[in-house]
Order: C-alpha cells, then structure tokens, then sequence
C-alpha cells in the first residue's frame, strides 16, 4: 500500500499533534477517525467545529475503530506496544505517525535533531544561526508546532525538526539532510523494555541521513561506516575545544569560531550544546561570520538553567526542563557554587542512582518533593541532608530556611511533571511564582 492510496486512516491520540494530522488528511480527502482513551482530550471542541464529520472514538480505544481502519496514525504518547496497536500490526496495517506522514509531504531538506538532553536548546541556537545567514528555516515537531503544520506556511530553505524518541518510533523514510544526536542517558523506562530499546531509538535518527553529527564517542560505533560523520566534543573532535593564546576557544577543525568567554551560555552541558550546533552549522556550510554572531547573543531558553533572581547572594535557577536523570546531572555538574537541588516528580522508571556522584559533589542539601520523593531519597540520604516534602511550595519554603549568601537553589527535578503539572512549563512557572511571591517575604540569607 502507497501512500497515495488513501486508505481509511485511525488517528490514536487527539492531542496537538493528532489533530495536526487530523487537519493534514481530511485536506487531502483521506477518511479519517479518531480514538482516544480519555473522555476529552484536548483537540476535542476544536474538532468537533471544525471537522463535525470525523467519527471520534473516546474513553477507550474502540474496537471497532481499529477494525475499520486499513492504517493507523499513533501520537507520539501513545506507545506502539500497547495491545490494540500490536493485534493492527499483526494484521498488516501500516503503523505510522506524523514524521512519516510530514517525511511524504516536505519539498525541503530537513535537519533532524534528537538526544536524551539539551535538543530544544541545539535546535533553538541552529535556528538563529540559519536566519542569521539569510536562510528561510521552518523549525517544529518536539519543539513547539508540529511538524504537519510546518507544511501550511510557504515551503523553506530548511526545515529544522526536533524529534523525540517516541516520534521515531515510527519514521523511517525522513532521510535528513543532517542527522544529529546530541547525547544518550537512561529515560522513558517506563515506555521501554530496557535502555537498550531506548537507546535504538534514538539511533533512527541516523535512517537515511547524507551527513551524521554525533559526538566523538558515538561515532566509534559501527553503524557510522558507510556514513558521512562529523563530531563534536570537548577534545580530539570536528568541533571542539582548544586553547588559543591560553584562552578556551570553540574551534572548527583549524578554524576558531569563538571566545568559551564569549559566550551566554552558562555551564559545560551547555558547552557540549554550543559544539554541536558549530558542527551543525558547518555541515550546512553557512558562513562563519553568523555562526559567531549568533552565540555571542543566544542567552538559552526558559526553564533550562535559567536564572530567575539573584537577591541577598542566593542565585534562584530554573531548570524545569531537566526531566531525567542525566539532565539533571548535567545542571549539578556545570552549576558552580554551593548548592541546594530541588528535585522530584514522576520518576518513569528511571534509576536514580547515577544523581549520587554529582550530588555528592556539587549540593549541600538536596529537598526533594512529588510522588518519587521517596525513591530518590533512597539513593540519595547518605551523600548530603535530604528533605522531604509534598510539594514544590514545600520546597521552595524549605530552601528559604536552609540557604545562606553564596548559594544557589536549583530546580532540577530529574523527573517528569504530570504527577503535579501538566508539563515542565507549568512547573517551572509555578516555581518562579513561588520564588518570586516568597524571597519578598522572607529572610533569604542567614
């Protein structure tokens, strides 16, 4: 079966993304359903005026919509494993998602972006560095609008995609211009049979690409043989690290691109981001001249490190963002100071125990809160004092109690938010609210 063939298609899943595809083939005439497990998941209003002839399905995944169907659409939450997908695929259906669908449609070459950590980053920095050489570029999937809606505006010079493992789960005809994979860590292991499967995952990214960025120690794996790579790193790399006048300085090759010094970007995580969008930059050949412009002014995103208030000589840090483990070692890591981490949330199976050896290097006090306290206070007791507390209020009243001049409070959970938010955004507002509505009432330093 083609994909011009528009067969009956079940899209699973009508959040942002499931209606993006909703909207995607009903234009093209494709009959479409839709099915969800909840009983009004978000798109659910919108659908209904705008499209009152698709059949939708709630509160379950109906049996009956999976028969009718003669191909499935998946949304990237929604596992491939679970029972009704798995008896569609032993019946022949195609298994999809919108990758696949947008990888048919583009008429533009694209950027592929994944990694367990620092992929919005990398993504936002390539972003200014193609506009700051003149280039159109539409920038989407994992990061903000949905890949199928990048195809309603007039086509780019580039399209630039950040991708989840879950979204490519089901691609496999993208073939990226660039294929980039920042970094691997343990995430998702409540998705996934093993870090193993994770981890092939993430490495679709690699399907059909011309050229592969990958830092040094991803490249010595074989798959790279047949394929044109290029590496970032802190040393012995494509994009790299070295001194210059006894200066730190971001080189391509033999070429210097900036002052570290320079630099907005706060920490070595954010470093190893910053290479890897050099490397990025040099595979699409854009001049060097936007490439250093651009990381002399990029300063981050919200919730990633971002600072909210230093005052009385405590620096308040938001990093909503870091929601496994290894983000959050990363924050520890390229934090400076003493420190005090506020940790916590929904866990998804992650083992917690690779947190002890930055926190026993870089905290003074960790305050944990959200329904995996516990878990983490179990690996963590015997490095530094733990608190546990219920909320993230709790813990933002905590730390005012516990700080001294000198410090800084980082929210770096190591976990998703759903137990508390809806997502990390909301969390890491909450938490600037909550530092903002607290420090003005209370005595920060002791």
């Amino acid at each position: 079966m083609t994909m011009t063939d528009k067969p009956s298609t079940l899209i699973v899943g009508l959040g942002k993304t499931g209606f993006s595809c909703v909207k995607c083939l009903v234009a093209e005439g494709v009959p479409v359903a839709v099915t969800d497990s909840r009983e009004h998941p978000p798109y659910l209003d919108v659908l209904k005026e705008e499209y009152p002839d698709v059949a939708v399905f709630l509160g379950g995944f109906s049996d009956d919509a999976f028969k009718m169907a003669q191909q499935i659409v998946i949304s990237p939450g929604v596992s491939r494993t679970l029972p009704e997908i798995q008896q569609a695929e032993n019946r022949g259906l195609p298994i999809l998602g919108d990758i696949e669908l947008f990888a048919h449609r583009c008429k533009a070459p694209v950027i592929a972006i994944t990694g367990s950590n620092g992929k919005s980053t990398v993504t936002a920095i390539v972003n200014k560095m193609i506009k700051a050489a003149g280039y159109k570029v539409s920038v989407g999937a994992n990061y903000g609008t949905p890949a199928l809606d990048l195809l309603e505006e007039e086509t780019p010079d580039y399209y630039l995609l950040e991708l989840s493992s879950f979204q490519l789960e089901t691609t496999t005809s993208l073939s990226p211009v660039v294929s980039v994979l920042l970094n691997l860590s343990p995430d998702h292991l409540d998705r996934y049979n093993s870090v193993e499967d994770y981890y092939a995952a993430k490495r679709r990214v690699y399907r059909g690409a011309s050229q592969v960025i990958s830092t040094t120690e991803e490249a010595a794996n074989t798959i790279f043989k047949d394929k044109n790579c290029i590496t970032f790193g802190f040393s012995d790399s494509d994009a790299c690290i070295k001194k210059i006048d006894d200066e730190p300085w971001i080189v391509y090759r033999t070429q210097p691109i900036i002052a570290v010094n320079e630099l907005q970007l706060l920490g070595q995580h954010n470093l190893s981001n910053t290479l890897a969008a050099v490397a990025i930059a040099n595979a699409l050949a854009l001049p060097l001249s936007a490439v250093a412009a651009t990381l002399k002014i990029f300063s981050g995103l919200p919730h990633r490190m971002e600072l909210i208030i230093e005052k009385n000589g405590v620096k308040w840090i938001n990093d909503s963002k870091a929601t496994n483990v290894g983000s959050t070692t990363a924050a520890l890591l390229g934090t400076n100071g003493p420190l005090v981490l506020l940790a916590g949330g929904e866990g998804k199976g992650a083992d917690f125990t690779p947190l002890r050896t930055a926190v026993a290097q870089r905290a003074k006090a960790v305050i944990l809160y959200g329904r995996d306290a516990s878990l983490i206070s179990t690996v963590l007791n015997e490095c530094v004092p733990v608190y546990q507390v219920a909320t993230l209020d709790d813990a933002v009243g905590q730390a005012i109690k516990i700080v001294k001049k000198g410090d800084r409070v980082l929210l770096s959970p190591a976990c998703a938010s759903f137990d508390l938010y809806d997502n990390y955004e909301q969390r890491g507002d909450a938490f600037k609210s909550l530092v903002y509505k607290n420090i003005d009432r209370e005595k920060v330093c002791l």
